[in-house]
């Protein structure tokens, strides 16, 4: 009998004599099973200077920031003040520089360039992470204090390599809203 198999079979057991539930059994921590795998590129600085083209998903897909019809994005009250803080981050980090950006009805595209500005400049995640903290707590406090969690848990990036890549990311964002019914992220169901 494999390993696999006599585990399997101690969870019946336990499920039967009452032990635990079925979902609690389904829920123990299996390290070959349950780890999250970074998709940062690996040994990458991401405080060192350059251009990063950055994606930030809304939690389950949720069309929270606005609507789009006939090409252009009308951001709603929740889309305005994403837009707002994502404008407002050179202020909070003085090395970082904002180029193409555009609100989607779920998600956000934008390009950031991190200077040398700075004897510790702010990382990527670093960046993303306070993002993602100011906006939700100016939604909430919008909303009178309703905290409302509405990202997704992590975020995509693109290191830019080069002049032509930067080219075609900003055409991507300044195209974006006019193929929303192509885009991967548009909501299906």
């Amino acid at each position: 009998m494999t390993k696999d198999v006599q585990r399997q079979a101690a969870e019946r057991r336990a499920i039967k004599g009452g032990r635990y539930s079925k979902g609690e059994i389904a829920m123990r921590y299996n390290p070959d099973f349950h780890h999250r795998r970074s998709i940062r590129l690996k040994g990458y600085d991401y405080a060192q200077v350059g251009g990063y083209f950055i994606t930030i998903c809304a939690a389950a897909k949720i069309c929270r920031f606005g609507e789009i019809h006939d090409g252009v994005m009308t951001p709603s009250a929740t889309g305005e003040i994403v837009r707002s803080v994502w404008f407002s981050l050179p202020e909070r980090y003085p090395s970082i520089a904002l180029d193409a950006f555009v609100l989607m009805p779920n998600h956000l595209h934008g390009i950031l360039t991190l200077s040398a500005d700075e004897v510790k400049p702010p990382t990527i995640p670093q960046v993303v992470g306070a993002f993602k903290s100011l906006s939700v707590r100016a939604v909430s406090e919008a909303k009178n204090g309703e905290m409302i969690s509405f990202w997704h848990r992590n975020y995509h990036e693109h290191i830019i390599r080069n002049k032509a890549d930067l080219t075609r990311i900003r055409k991507y964002i300044e195209d974006n809203p006019a193929r929303w019914h192509e885009d991967l992220e548009y909501p299906t169901g």
